[in-house]
């Protein structure tokens, strides 16, 4: 499943973990205020993760970050952090605080356990994941809307929605694209 280590996994989802801080800080500050220097932060990042695969900067990025870089970013492809960048950043600007804000969450918090969880505990493997880690993602998910005060069916649907879209992540482009955008998506829908 998996080539990094669960150690390497551990210190990989922690970094994944710190970017809910995107969450805290649109609650305190608002979309107008952090909008302009996440786009600069994330076009700046994008730019240097695809100049890293032509350049020598490859040999710098991987010699600080190789335990926690897959093996098909280290084979060039873009890392999961240009991805969670630029979903955070369409999500922030395309839905509302509140749907930017679970969504960030979600994303951030969600996907880290499920990981963990699947790695740690996982037994039952269906199509290069854990039963374990699908279920703890789901949980999570309706966990983190509780304090939103929404109707639970909604919510429930909406988490079954996003865990499937989580399970069937090899299908997409990158889930840490994908994720934010289909929970804004669904909760501006749905919820707001």
């Amino acid at each position: 499943m998996n080539k990094i280590t669960y150690q390497n996994e551990l210190l990989r989802k922690s970094i994944h973990l710190f970017s809910s801080i995107l969450a805290l800080i649109l609650y305190i500050y608002g979309k107008n205020v952090i909008i302009y220097p996440l786009i600069f932060i994330t076009a700046t990042y994008i730019a240097l993760d695809y100049l890293r695969k032509k350049t020598a900067l490859n040999d710098l990025y991987l010699k600080y970050f190789k335990i926690v870089t897959r093996e098909k970013e280290i084979m060039g492809k873009l890392t999961g952090a240009s991805y969670l960048l630029l979903g955070y950043t369409i999500t922030i600007l395309s839905f509302s605080e509140t749907s930017a804000i679970i969504s960030i969450l979600i994303v951030s918090i969600s996907d880290s356990v499920a990981a963990l969880v699947g790695r740690k505990y996982g037994m039952i493997i269906i199509r290069n994941k854990t039963l374990e880690g699908t279920f703890s993602f789901f949980l999570c998910s309706i966990i983190i809307f509780l304090p939103f005060s929404f109707n639970y069916f909604h919510i429930c649907l909406i988490c079954l929605v996003i865990t499937l879209v989580e399970f069937f992540d090899d299908l997409l482009i990158d889930d840490n694209l994908v994720l934010p955008i289909v929970s804004g998506l669904l909760i501006n829908l749905f919820l707001i």
